[in-house]
């Protein structure tokens, strides 16, 4: 399951690097065969963007909801919070001019 695990985070990190996000909250969902759902969520305190701690992050996550004798339908991160890397130009403060 760590394996299935590594490819999302993979996944989740590719969306970061493409759309220069980052995020302070990484999220794993467990669906069950016998439609139990588990959500547990982990935050920092600063931004991440890194593969390594969204692959630790998830799979210290999902050891914490004991699956393993259980069958499980869906296994999926999230990641929330963001936060734009500042290479990207903001926008000049105040009100823009009619004409």
């Amino acid at each position: 399951m760590t394996a299935e695990l590594d490819k999302i985070a993979e996944t989740v990190y590719k969306r970061l690097q493409r759309y220069r996000l980052k995020s302070r909250t990484v999220t794993v969902k467990i669906k069950y065969a016998d439609f139990k759902q588990i959500t547990r969520s982990r935050s920092f305190p600063g931004p991440i963007s890194d593969l390594q701690t969204i692959r630790v992050t998830a799979t210290e996550l999902l050891e914490g909801t004991e699956p393993e004798n259980k069958k499980i339908r869906l296994l999926g991160i999230s990641i929330s919070n963001f936060e734009e890397e500042k290479t990207r130009k903001a926008p000049p403060p105040g009100q823009l001019e009619l004409f």
